[in-house]
């Protein structure tokens, strides 16, 4: 009994001795890992600087967080559809006719493009550009003509069955030069415009058109002592694509001196980009 007694303080002993060295192993193992990492070097690395970015010499937007690089040049197209009506160009003479127009009967369609360069911030610049356009003058009344190189207009049931006639108008063909100044809301996207300028046309073609009552049209081009040349002021506003016009010409549509001349006005509207 005494031997087992001896025995088992032996076992519990040698166990003891075991777990001791074993914990003062781990402990030995700990800190020389921490004076290894105390000693290890610590490196530091610094970001380069992004080299600086070199700007085109051209307009910048000034919207915050973002760099907008705006062209000096803005394209522009513009389709208009316009009403039409003339007036006198000088008093006309005692006795002498003079045709009014069918204002929503006489119309103007046109097509222009061109561009804006920047003259103040982006918001104020100058617009030019190139365009064709038609024009038709319908008279309210039928009968009216107009005679080569005689009166302007004539009122006459000379030339051909005009009892017949429901329609009688003038029309022509010409190229333009839009020239304005153009101020906006914003200088990229902008949602309201408006331009001051004036339209230099040259008129290459006119031609009378008669209409019958049996659905006949006769066209007659001839030299009708016409003005090929005009000049005419306008102003416009443009909410977004949409806007409205009105126009006026400064000379007139008849080079006779002894006609009773015309100047025409415009009013519509169209569709710009």
């Amino acid at each position: 009994m005494r031997s087992t007694y001896l025995s088992l303080s032996f076992l519990a002993f040698s166990f003891l001795g075991f777990q001791t060295l074993h914990a003062q192993s781990d402990t030995i193992i700990v800190e020389e890992t921490i004076e290894e990492a105390e000693e290890m070097p610590i490196e530091l690395y610094e970001e380069e600087a992004p080299a600086p970015v070199e700007v085109a010499p051209w307009e910048e937007d000034d919207e915050p967080r973002r760099t907008r690089i705006r062209p000096k040049y803005l394209p522009y197209t513009k389709f208009s559809l316009g009403f039409l009506s003339l007036t006198p160009y000088q008093p006309a003479a005692s006795g002498a006719y003079v045709p009014s127009t069918d204002f929503f009967n006489s119309d103007q369609f046109s097509f222009e493009f061109g561009a804006g360069k920047n003259l103040y911030e982006g918001k104020v610049r100058f617009w030019f550009g190139l365009g064709v356009e038609t024009e038709k003058y319908t008279f309210n009344d039928p009968m009216v003509r107009i005679t080569s190189r005689a009166d302007s207009f004539s009122h006459s049931l000379a030339s051909g069955p005009t009892e017949n006639a429901v329609q009688s108008s003038l029309h022509s063909e010409s190229i333009c030069i839009p020239l304005s100044i153009g101020l906006q809301n914003h200088k990229r996207r902008p949602t309201m415009k408006l331009q001051v300028g004036v339209y230099v046309g040259y008129r290459y073609r006119f031609y009378t058109e008669v209409e019958y009552d049996d659905g006949a049209r006769v066209r007659t081009y001839d030299d009708l002592e016409m003005n090929p040349i005009s000049i005419d002021p306008f102003i416009s506003v443009q909410f977004k694509r949409l806007g409205v016009f009105a126009r006026t010409s400064l000379l007139p549509i008849v080079l006779d001196n002894n006609a009773v001349n015309q100047t025409r006005g415009a009013f519509g509207i169209f569709l710009g980009t």
